[in-house]
């Protein structure tokens, strides 16, 4: 306290003494709440920038063009707000370290959502274009490695919009091993390792985002299915007493899509991150060319139309340095990228995120993926035993409790049926389980009888139809069940020649099933297997295989007696006796020789005995068909032919 006297000399009053009391902290306390009433403004303020922020980048997620609309028209100053987030969360001494992490984290979130909208990547590209790198530079070196992957996710997008960079080998590695860091982590950082902490998931969803992106570029591909990784930093500074091997970024992926959700590690694979791997997975396992072909075939015009189309309005040079930037990625490279997958494990992977998968779009790239596999004949059996024929067969069943099937459920499912159909073409029946025998037939059957389905689709079902119908008595008894000799019968009327051809071979390795033989002992069924039979000059297979099921039925006399009556059988009995063709030769002797048992007469009336006699004379001591310089296969051949055709002279002379 400070006293103060005051005395007036001249005054008649006797002297008095004034004693006032004034308290130092009244001034710091009214600065107190002058500083502490704006610290309040400018929290409130950041606060309300905060959730603009959160708002817009839910506005991106959602809805592209609308969130891009609320960036340029319906948030006023934009882009100096989002700025101030980052620059203040660095400047600002009283934020803490969490708060000034969660601001630049939901700034870097709003960046990585706009770079991955087209009409929002302008606005994104100004707010960093007069900031010498400034604005990435903090963001990427900030302690947080949420707002680092959010930057380094923003970064890339731009990187891959712009056709510059996206075409440049090395900026595609450069953005390739952000990813790879992003899914690998930093072993010295403890919340890599905890999947619950909502660092490490978007850290996660980051990376896989990003491959999924760089994944559409045939160098990359080749690159993650060869073993492409990333040293993160911990990894380098320990390499020299590092004794582990180091895990590839294949490896990482196949990791993530094999987690199991029954274990805690299971909790960082969320929906999002599940379609992006089905999708990078997918991608691997195909070629820019057949994207094409697929994009282009529910079109008026194929891809190769399209093209000259486009070049009409190029010129030479322009046409020159198109070529020169074709994108080469060949069947043999696919296949090689399939075979190293499977390899390390994809089918698996493939397999798990069918099964915990939530969304249509999820299951549709896994069966795509899973079709795309089953082109590489090599990789089947891997497959098969990883089960993805098993999961297949039950994506296949159609489930209509919730009404129609919406047109994803329908790609799904015949994307599956096809699935089913490419593993089983070559795949030896013996090697399946009666369950997945059983199980095949009517998915393949309805593939078969859809209606969408492509001709290479059909055609494939067909052929896997056919290799299980030659198993045994009890997998054509289940193609008999599902209704398959009308469904097949049905094919065998095909636009398509291979179609047609699938079909009858299919048909015929159901003999000599009792409903096959019933079906064939009508007239008017017999006469269209006569008609194929005679059509050898325009579908060879097609005919060889109509020729080997009347060589097989033709044991049955109802079934002989019928073809013999038929106005068309004796003409092409003897088109397909003067081919010189032996593999139908072969056959059509075989079907002599039955009829021959029943309908003797026939056999000589129709020419067929008469042409057996030469046919005996001129071949039966080998010499003139050494003149015909065949092969040894053929030569063999022939000389079984010779050897039925003395069967049935002699069948008819006994008679």
């Amino acid at each position: 306290q400070k006293f103060f006297h005051r005395h007036n000399a001249n005054s008649s009053l006797r002297h008095k003494l004034t004693i006032e009391v004034i308290h130092e902290d009244d001034e710091d306390d009214e600065n107190a709440d002058k500083e502490k009433n704006c610290n309040n403004d400018q929290k409130k303020k950041k606060e309300n920038i905060l959730i603009r922020c959160l708002l817009s980048t839910s506005m991106l997620l959602v809805n592209g063009e609308l969130g891009a609309w609320v960036l340029r028209s319906a948030w006023s100053n934009s882009q100096g707000e989002w700025i101030s987030l980052i620059i203040s969360s660095d400047n600002d001494e009283n934020n803490d370290e969490n708060t000034s992490h969660t601001s630049m984290s939901i700034a870097a979130e709003l960046a990585s959502a706009a770079a991955g909208v087209e009409q929002a990547r302008s606005w994104i590209v100004s707010c960093t274009s007069g900031s010498d790198d400034t604005i990435w530079k903090r963001l990427l070196s900030c302690d947080d490695q949420d707002v680092r992957s959010g930057a380094a996710s923003a970064m890339a997008k731009l990187g891959l919009a712009d056709k510059a960079i996206s075409s440049d080998e090395g900026e595609l590695f450069s953005l390739l091993e952000i990813a790879g860091g992003l899914i690998a982590g930093d072993e010295n950082d403890s919340t890599i390792n905890l999947p619950n902490k909502s660092n490490s998931l978007t850290q996660l969803e980051r990376g896989v985002e990003l491959v999924s992106y760089l994944s559409s570029k045939t160098i990359i591909k080749d690159e993650i299915a060869h073993g492409f990784s990333v040293k993160t930093p911990s990894k380098v500074k320990g390499a020299s007493s590092s004794s582990s091997r180091e895990k590839s970024l294949l490896e990482n992926l196949i990791d993530l899509a094999a987690a199991d959700d029954n274990t805690p590690d299971g909790k960082v694979i969320s929906s999002s991150v599940c379609y992006a791997l089905s999708t990078i997975f997918s991608s691997l396992a195909v070629s820019i060319e057949t994207l094409r072909k697929e994009a282009f075939a529910d079109k008026e015009i194929t891809a190769e139309q399209y093209d000259q189309l486009q070049s009409m309005g190029k010129t030479d040079e322009e046409k020159e340095l198109e070529n020169s930037k074709t994108n080469d990625d060949d069947p043999e490279a696919v296949q090689s990228r399939i075979r190293k997958m499977a390899e390390n494990g994809v089918c698996r992977a493939l397999v798990n995120l069918l099964r915990k998968s939530t969304t249509e779009a999820t299951k549709e790239q896994v069966v795509i993926c899973m079709m795309r596999f089953a082109t590489e004949p090599s990789v089947r059996g891997k497959m098969i035993q990883a089960g993805c024929l098993s999961e297949c067969i039950q994506t296949s069943k159609v489930n209509k409790q919730n009404g129609s099937l919406s047109d994803k459920e329908q790609r799904t499912i015949r994307h599956a049926q096809h699935a089913i159909g490419k593993m089983l073409v070559t795949t030896n029946p013996v090697l399946l389980t009666a369950s997945q025998r059983m199980g095949s037939v009517k998915p393949l059957i309805q593939l078969v009888k859809d209606n969408e389905a492509t001709d290479l689709q059909t055609f494939e079902s067909l052929l896997s139809l056919t290799n299980l119908a030659g198993y045994d008595d009890e997998t054509k008894q289940r193609i008999v069940s599902e209704k398959g000799i009308s469904v097949l019968g049905y094919a065998m009327f095909s636009d398509h020649e291979m179609v047609r051809r699938a079909a009858t071979e299919a048909m015929s390795n159901l003999v000599p099933h009792p409903d096959m033989i019933e079906y064939l002992r009508k007239p008017e069924k017999l006469k269209v297997w006569v008609a194929f039979a005679s059509d050898f000059d325009e579908n060879y297979e097609c005919a060889r295989a109509a020729l080997g099921c009347l060589a097989m039925v033709t044991g049955d006399a109802v079934i002989t007696q019928e073809l013999c009556k038929l106005s068309n059988t004796k003409a092409m009995v003897e088109s397909v006796l003067s081919s010189g063709k032996l593999e139908l030769m072969h056959r059509i002797l075989v079907t002599a020789l039955n009829i021959a048992e029943y309908e003797s007469e026939w056999i000589t009336t129709s020419g067929t005995l008469a042409f057996c006699e030469a046919y005996i004379f001129t071949y039966h001591d080998g010499k003139e068909s050494d003149k015909l310089q065949f092969s040894a296969s053929d030569n063999q051949l022939m000389a079984v032919t010779v050897d039925i055709a003395k069967e049935l002279v002699k069948a008819c002379s006994n008679r």
